[in-house]
C-alpha cells in the first residue's frame, strides 16, 4: 500500500531503551577522554574490516566449493567430509 501524503500514527514511541544511555556515555567519553574515544573508534573500525574480510573469505570458499561440485558432479552430488566425531578412537 502506498500513501501519497504523510500519516501520523497514534502510537506512543518509546524507542530503544539502550540508545539514549549509550549516547550519553559516548558523549561523556568524547568530552572526558577524547584519546580513548578515538582509540575505541579506531578499534571498532578495524574490527569491522576484519569481520568483512573473514566474511569475504568464507563466501569465496563457498563459491569455490559450489563451482567444484558443479564441475565434478554436474549438480547431482555434493561434497561432504567426515567430522572428527566420526573418526575411530585409537
Amino acid at each position: 500500500m502506498q500513501i501519497n501524503e504523510s500519516t501520523e500514527l497514534d502510537i506512543a514511541n518509546q524507542g530503544n531503551r539502550i540508545a539514549k544511555p549509550l549516547g550519553m556515555i559516548i558523549d561523556l567519553a568524547k568530552r572526558r577522554a577524547p584519546l580513548l574515544a578515538a582509540f575505541a573508534g579506531m578499534v571498532i573500525a578495524e574490527w569491522r574490516k576484519l569481520v568483512a574480510e573473514i566474511s569475504s573469505v568464507l563466501a569465496s570458499g563457498r563459491r569455490h566449493r559450489a563451482a567444484a561440485e558443479r564441475e565434478l558432479f554436474h549438480c547431482e552430488l555434493r561434497l561432504c567430509s567426515k567430522g572428527d566425531d566420526d573418526l575411530p578412537i585409537v
